[in-house]
């Protein structure tokens, strides 16, 4: 008879009421087995590093090592373990920072243990996770950047916007929207007042702050 392979976990939080229910929870699972739990970002780094387990979940924030920091040994090291984060935290800057840094998923702390284990199989697996909560989070705060913009500035005005970006003079800038230099300088002019500043790099550097620009 075939034997059920055993994923191996280690669970890194600072929290110990919900590390130790997140361990018991991975107990239950005939396919699951956690060979060291971690109150610190420290500890889960050395741990990774002498055992390479399968996977480790790690709280995005803990004492001592970052979780980005922790990533980034485990790429430097070519450790095979892939890590799963799970975070109280879903602000989408945040979520982008660890998956750009190598994580293989991301979860919400309140996701139910039962989704988590499955998301613990299919990282194992090779897949990459990124609960609802979170993927809602980035799609939210695209929505808001969207709406930021339309609201602050017009249409023309953010093409225009976009073409100063790109380093276009106010004549190619003129010639590629069909209109007189004269209203790409209003249009330059209330731009400017919009956004608070008296200059184009001003305004680019001002722009991309409030995600005016892709």
């Amino acid at each position: 008879m075939e034997s059920v392979r055993s994923i191996e976990i280690l669970v890194a939080d600072d929290h110990p009421i919900y590390r130790d229910g997140m361990v018991q929870a991975i107990g239950r699972q005939p396919d699951m087995r956690v060979v060291a739990e971690c109150a610190d970002g420290d500890e889960a780094a050395e741990k990774i590093a002498r055992l390479s387990p399968h996977v480790a979940m790690l709280d995005r924030r803990m004492p001592g090592l970052d979780t980005v920091d922790i990533l980034d040994r485990i790429a430097e090291g070519s450790i095979a373990t892939r890590v799963l984060v799970i975070s109280a935290h879903t602000d989408p800057d945040g979520v982008a920072e660890i998956l750009e840094a190598g994580a293989a998923g991301y979860l919400a702390k309140d996701t139910a243990r039962d989704a988590i284990c499955a998301a613990i199989r299919r990282v194992a697996d090779g897949q990459t996770v990124i609960g609802y909560e979170v993927q809602q989070a980035v799609a939210d705060h695209l929505q808001a950047r969207r709406e930021r913009r339309r609201s602050l500035l017009s249409d023309r005005e953010h093409e225009v916007l976009e073409l100063l970006a790109a380093g276009a003079s106010s004549q190619e800038i003129a010639d590629r929207l069909i209109l007189g230099q004269s209203t790409i300088k209003t249009h330059t002019r209330n731009l400017y007042e919009k956004l608070g500043v008296n200059d184009r790099a001003a305004a680019v550097a001002e722009a991309m702050r409030r995600g005016l620009l892709r």
